[in-house]
């Protein structure tokens, strides 16, 4: 069994509010959600209106997998709703 956490660090150009942050984050989060079937949530820096800090996990019999599913959800954050993807760090347990 193979379990994988990415952590991406996100910035939200434009947002001035929490409001607008949150909303913005939240619908790329729910979309990754549906379309890897992976647990994702915001873990940091949840006061800053322009960064965040997302976590993304998934289980899987083989790494390989879960390896192609993290490239095409970092691909996802860095096309969502004006997010750039600052940082990304793949832990394995």
């Amino acid at each position: 069994m193979n379990l994988g956490l990415m952590t991406l660090e996100l910035r939200l150009p434009g947002c001035d509010t929490l409001k607008e942050k949150r909303h913005r984050l939240k619908g790329v989060v729910e979309r990754v959600r549906s379309k890897f079937n992976v647990s994702a949530a915001e873990i940091g820096m949840q006061d800053a209106h322009q960064d965040a800090v997302v976590a993304v996990a998934m289980v899987s019999g083989e790494r390989l997998i879960i390896e192609q599913v993290f490239a095409r959800v970092d691909e996802l954050f860095a096309n969502g709703d004006g997010l750039m993807v600052s940082a990304c760090d793949i832990e394995w347990f």
